[in-house]
């Protein structure tokens, strides 16, 4: 498979006169890297740019600025950063085989 799938929990801000608690779903997105050949370092920066890319998509930056939205925001990159790095490992391993 020449896919990486990048998964995160992303937490959704619903707005409203009322505080609301975040709502959290899982979002996953796919990065191809069928194009790149991982045994070489642009490869490689290229994958791990796309995969930042799909990061954002997947965590998109809350508008509302409470601290708890924010924390929330974190927390989605920050899972969606391991997970993908666990996926990139792999991937570079297999490369080189």
């Amino acid at each position: 498979m020449r896919n990486l799938v990048v998964t995160a929990l992303a937490a959704m801000c619903l707005s409203g006169a009322i505080a609301t608690p975040a709502a959290a779903e899982e979002v996953t997105v796919t990065v191809s890297h069928t194009d790149l050949d991982l045994t070489t370092s642009a490869g490689k920066k290229a994958l791990e740019t796309r995969v930042a890319a799909a990061i954002k998509v997947a965590c998109a930056k809350p508008e509302a600025r409470d601290l708890k939205t924010m924390q929330a925001w974190e927390s989605c990159k920050s899972s969606a950063k391991s997970g993908a790095e666990e996926q990139l490992a792999k991937s570079f391993e297999l490369a080189s085989i």
